[in-house]
């Protein structure tokens, strides 16, 4: 008795942790998600603007002495992101939103607890481009965003408040220069400075990300998922289920009228003979030869017709129906090939080829022209920002 008392127990907890794994998430569980997405981009916006105002003369202080050091940084970053970006979307789909944070999360503390410890030009690079592994996860967090919105208006929503809270983190992010400028540590012998105080400042921010995540974050249950999935293949099974319904009905009943017809000119064809008997006596033979000529020439070329049609018909029917094989022919990608869409990857591709330009040149250019240091380069980095935000909302408005 105790041991199925405890089978019994065990099978009960078990059916109630796959009910909790199945189980919705709630409106409240929902927002709050969204907003830790929001956090993370605020994190991501802050660490790309409070490293990139003293990034070129932490690089000189590193040893380097060509500028080709600092797009090569930057640059480390950018193609990270590249890369892995599909990898996470396609995890993503398949696994779990959640775990692609926590990966994210480890691989920006690495990287900048690299970039903090960093003592040569390389090292750098590398941490810029562990850092850019885990700013990757923006492709997950899109996906999870278009998850979650019930609408074409809440997804535009949802998608304009994470990219504000990224613009909000690109304002605050240089406003922390103003207090790394101060920063002169040394601590067992090792050296923290205004140049790779911004690592030690960007691992903290990490680590409380990486909190926030593990305890608010929620992922999308996958019945949610695939239930929008499944809702066309049965409306498409519907449809073709009535298509091929209807000319078994059609052919019935043309078969049924059919029959009527038939029988009424056998009938005509009848009353036609019995005449020619009446009348005809001396003519017997003649007039039933012509009566039964008349009777082949109504029936013979009306048969045919009213056979055709429901062997026509039953042809229709027994053929298998139509089915999207021919979607195979054509390329998964044919869907980005279109010129609303081609247009809009142009336009994103201008705008971040000119802001990356932006942020490689404007320090170098200030310190060489104008002799600026980082809290100049920060009260630039600022003001973009502020512009951009305004642009965003002047934008908001038009539509």
């Amino acid at each position: 008795p105790h041991s199925h008392t405890t089978e019994v127990e065990s099978r009960t907890y078990t059916h109630h942790r796959h009910l909790k794994r199945r189980m919705p998430l709630t409106p409240q569980e929902r927002r709050r998600s969204l907003l830790v997405l929001g956090v993370f981009w605020f994190f991501t916006g802050v660490e790309y603007a409070v490293i990139l105002p003293s990034a070129w003369q932490y690089l000189q202080n590193l040893g380097a002495t060509h500028k080709i050091w600092l797009s090569v940084s930057i640059s480390a970053f950018s193609v990270a992101n590249f890369l892995f970006s599909p990898l996470y979307g396609r995890f993503a789909d398949r696994h779990s939103t959640k775990t692609i944070l926590i990966v994210s999360n480890v691989f920006e503390i690495v990287g900048n607890l690299l970039y903090l410890f960093a003592n040569d030009t390389y090292t750098n690079v590398e941490s810029r481009f562990i850092a850019g592994m885990g700013a990757a996860a923006g492709s997950a967090i899109f996906a999870y965003i278009g998850r979650a919105s019930a609408s074409p208006s809440d997804l535009n929503k949802n998608m304009g408040g994470v990219m504000t809270a990224r613009a909000i983190g690109l304002i605050l992010g240089p406003a922390f220069n103003f207090f790394l400028i101060k920063v002169e540590w040394n601590i067992a012998g090792f050296k923290i400075d205004p140049y790779n105080s911004p690592g030690l400042l960007m691992t903290l921010i990490w680590l409380v990300c990486q909190v926030i995540v593990i305890k608010y974050f929620k992922d999308i249950p996958k019945d949610d998922i695939e239930m929008g999935v499944k809702a066309k293949p049965d409306t498409a099974s519907t449809t073709t289920t009535a298509e091929a319904t209807k000319p078994a009905a059609d052919s019935s009943a043309s078969t049924v009228t059919a029959q009527p017809q038939s029988k009424q000119l056998q009938q005509l064809a009848g009353e036609t003979s019995t005449d020619g008997v009446n009348n005809n006596d001396d003519d017997d033979d003649d007039d039933d030869d012509d009566d039964g000529e008349n009777e082949i020439s109504a029936r013979t070329p009306l048969q045919p017709q009213a056979q055709q049609q429901p062997q026509q018909q039953a042809q229709q029917q027994q053929a298998p129906p139509k089915t999207d094989e021919t979607e195979d022919d054509t390329p998964k990608c044919s869907e980005f090939l279109g010129l609303g869409v081609v247009a809009l990857l142009l336009v994103q591709f201008l705008n971040m080829f000119n802001q990356t330009a932006y942020e490689t040149f404007i320090t170098p250019f200030t310190q060489s022209v104008f002799h600026w240091d980082q809290v100049a380069n920060s009260i630039v980095y600022m003001i973009t920002a502020f512009l951009a935000i305004a642009v965003y909302i002047g934008i908001s408005k038009l539509q």
